[in-house]
């Protein structure tokens, strides 16, 4: 089975965390560093994204995608 690699970007759009956060949350060692790199660049496996999704609360499903939590307020923003 191929492993999924996503970019931080990519990340930040999956489990709807700003970018600048997770960056935050790797500088200072919050969140471990990924392993790998291409051409430089920050490269997260799937297993990363699930540790950086509970680092910030966020349920993931079986997806990958993020799960929407109902809102108990009943006056939505």
């Amino acid at each position: 089975m191929q492993q999924q690699l996503l970019g931080l970007g990519d990340v930040s759009s999956v489990i709807g965390v700003a970018r600048h956060r997770i960056e935050y949350a790797i500088a200072n060692g919050s969140i471990p560093e990924p392993e790998l790199r291409i051409a430089n660049k920050r490269v997260f496996t799937t297993e990363d994204v699930q540790r950086i999704a509970d680092y910030f609360g966020v349920v993931m499903n079986e997806t990958r995608e993020r799960k929407e939590e109902p809102c108990d307020s009943p006056h939505p923003i």
